[in-house]
């Protein structure tokens, strides 16, 4: 079962949060920056109104997963608002810049992996936006970027009706560095 609500809470919260805390945790030691929220920011997101989620359910009505969706990008820290507007400026001020804070399945259902995906691509073609999402190296590793890239591809179907073909972008890169001047600790 797939579904999206506006506002996460009580129970159907605690389980999206259990689900994003197992999925998100992993990354503390896998790296370098920081991709666990605290619980605050979860219940942030989880009450906001603005941020659509789509939960994925098992057979039982368990949530197995969940993705955030956003085009207002100023609830997204760590991106800067000012590139997007200077880079995109159209698709900025008509707020079509949508923003996927966090994805995150249970590990024994990643099949479902690609029903999370096309929705939130379901989300963006039906408005006419395009979509962002920042994807740490491990992940990268992992395919996670090829994954979306095939499974754009196939929501777009096999010639969209505007003969453009979808496009998928790096917009920019970052990376950290450790420096040991004696050359004794790394």
């Amino acid at each position: 079962m797939l579904k999206t609500v506006a506002i996460l809470d009580g129970e159907l919260r605690e389980r999206a949060y259990d689900v994003y805390y197992e999925c998100f945790a992993p990354l503390q030691v896998a790296a370098v920056q920081q991709h666990l929220m605290s619980r605050a920011d979860f219940d942030e997101i989880a009450a906001d109104e603005g941020t659509d989620k789509v939960l994925i359910a098992d057979d039982a009505g368990a949530v197995v997963g969940l993705t955030t969706i956003t085009n207002d990008l100023s609830k997204v820290s760590l991106v800067s608002n000012d590139y997007y507007e200077a880079h995109y400026p159209t698709l900025y001020k008509e707020r079509k810049i949508l923003y996927v804070p966090l994805i995150a399945i249970l590990p024994h259902c990643q099949g479902r992996f690609a029903e999370l995906v096309t929705a939130f691509f379901q989300i963006c073609v039906t408005r006419d936006a395009v979509l962002g999402m920042d994807v740490c190296d491990h992940n990268v590793d992992l395919g996670f970027v090829k994954a979306i890239r095939l499974l754009t591809e196939r929501c777009a179907g096999p010639e969209p009706e505007s003969g453009h073909k979808p496009i998928a972008r790096r917009i920019d890169a970052q990376s950290y560095w450790l420096f040991d001047p004696s050359g004794r600790h790394l």
